[in-house]
C-alpha cells in the first residue's frame, strides 16, 4: 500500500530555502549566504542541502522592527 499524505488544507512549509530567506530579509543571496557562514542567520544541513527554519527568518524580522516614528 503506497503512503499516502492527506491534506486538508495547504500547509504553510516550515522552512524556506536560502533565496526565499534573501528575499524575506531584503537582502542580496550573496549576502545571506555570508550571514549562515558566520551564524548570523540560523540554518539547517541536509548534506549539501540549506534551509532557514521559517520561524528563525520571522523572530529575526520581529525582534529587529522599530517602532513608527512620531511625529
Amino acid at each position: 500500500m503506497p503512503y499516502r499524505i492527506l491534506e486538508s488544507a495547504p500547509a504553510r512549509r516550515l522552512t524556506m530555502s536560502v533565496a526565499e530567506a534573501a528575499v524575506a530579509l531584503g537582502i542580496p543571496r550573496s549576502s545571506a549566504y555570508a550571514a549562515l557562514a558566520r551564524g548570523a542567520i540560523p540554518c539547517i544541513r541536509f548534506g549539501r542541502h540549506i534551509v532557514v527554519p521559517r520561524a528563525a527568518v520571522d523572530r529575526m524580522l520581529d525582534e529587529n522592527r522599530r517602532p513608527p516614528d512620531k511625529r
